[in-house]
């Protein structure tokens, strides 16, 4: 079906869904209902510790939306069903400045699409869904989302986002015995599968530059002038990328709320090459539930330089081997670091999540629209939208 068709029949549903149903903007409404709201509709949901308490979700909010230098001059930053005075589902978008070519626009992470059980299958999420979509165009260029399961994954699709492809998940094994004896594998093999990988292990760290004196990693604890002098050095090698400035860095990772992110630097004489952002989390589920994992959040490399993104895909090795973890992943589009990656030891396995695109035309010029429509040219990691709050 043609994307008109689509637009079309999406705006004759809502038309008729509007006669039950009304819209109503996240700033007009009492804060503290809205919160009220937020514990009702993720209580039985993985993440309800998050949203168990008012304050939890103001603190989360004025995260999120106050302190975001991307929200300069907005107001409202979600939208809410109501029905008969009641609230039933919402929709919410995170600001993020993004570079495409030479140029700055400013985009919408959608983030936050839930609706109350009893008001499930019934067009709410389509309603809502379209309804940002029309509005959002008002302040942004680009409308994404990352990350969804099969059914909101369908009603955006129908709602007119285009899907760009899956964002890859990478990962690397660092307690292979364990890993195995999970699986029942005889003690014996677990042992001898983890010394086979240890060695080569070893071998990688070899080839990656470990004895070159020019070469240094960093744990950091600020992101300084040596971070915007590194966006500024390699920024033209990422087509379409959200700013990675430390005003953004510092917002998105020193003052969260939700996880404690430790800073990786590697530098060649001096000069910042590459940095990853990592945090720990755990398996949510199978024989492996409850087991410590090392998430790579963010990374972001010089593509001229192979060895310094050896040594740093490295450093972030031994650090999680220290803290006990079981494997790494890394949720992570772009060429550049994918190859890094593989190269480090990584793998590519299969990922559920989808990066799908809705483009305001009339707020882009005509060569970064071109820029834009193209999934080779999009850097995007877990760290960018609410990939990384689960």
């Amino acid at each position: 079906m043609q994307k008109s068709s689509v637009d079309r029949n999406i705006r004759s549903f809502v038309g008729r869904l509007k006669k039950d149903f009304s819209i109503k903007e996240m700033r007009s409404l009492d804060p503290g209902k809205v919160a009220q709201f937020n514990v009702e509709v993720y209580r039985d949901e993985f993440n309800a510790s998050r949203f168990s308490d008012r304050e939890k979700i103001f603190n989360l909010w004025r995260w999120k939306y106050d302190n975001n230098p991307a929200s300069r001059g907005l107001k409202n930053f979600g939208y809410l069903a109501d029905y008969k005075n009641t609230l039933i589902g919402q929709f919410h978008v995170i600001p993020a400045d993004v570079k495409i070519g030479d140029k700055y626009y400013r985009l919408a992470w959608g983030s936050d699409l839930a609706v109350l059980k009893r008001y499930r299958n019934v067009g709410v999420s389509a309603f809502l869904i379209q309804h940002a979509r029309e509005i959002v165009r008002r302040d942004f260029a680009f409308f994404l989302l990352g990350g969804m399961n099969e059914n909101s994954y369908g009603v955006f699709k129908k709602s007119g986002f285009i899907n760009i492809g899956a964002i890859p998940r990478y990962v690397k094994i660092t307690d292979f015995e364990a890993f195995l004896n999970a699986y029942e594998l005889p003690r014996f093999l677990a042992s001898a599968a983890g010394k086979i990988v240890y060695f080569a292990g070893k071998s990688l760290s070899f080839r990656s530059g470990k004895h070159d004196e020019a070469i240094a990693l960093q744990v950091v604890h600020d992101f300084g002038d040596d971070f915007k002098n590194f966006w500024n050095s390699i920024s033209a090698y990422y087509p379409c990328i959200v700013k990675r400035d430390p005003a953004f860095l510092k917002w998105r990772y020193v003052g969260q709320p939700l996880w404690v992110y430790t800073a990786l630097t590697v530098k060649k004489h001096g000069s910042m090459k590459g940095f990853a952002i990592v945090r720990e989390g755990e398996v949510k589920r199978g024989k492996l539930k409850g087991r410590k994992i090392g998430i790579i959040s963010d990374i972001l490399i010089d593509p001229r330089e192979a060895a310094c993104s050896r040594k740093l895909l490295g450093g972030v090795t031994e650090f999680f081997k220290e803290r006990g973890a079981l494997f790494i992943k890394c949720d992570i589009l772009n060429r550049h670091v994918s190859r890094s990656l593989v190269g480090g030891g990584f793998v590519r396995i299969k990922s559920q999540n989808s990066f799908m695109l809705n483009i305001y035309k009339e707020n882009v010029s005509e060569s970064c629209l071109g820029l834009a429509s193209l999934r080779r040219n999009w850097f995007v990691s877990s760290g960018d939208s609410d990939l990384d709050f689960d």
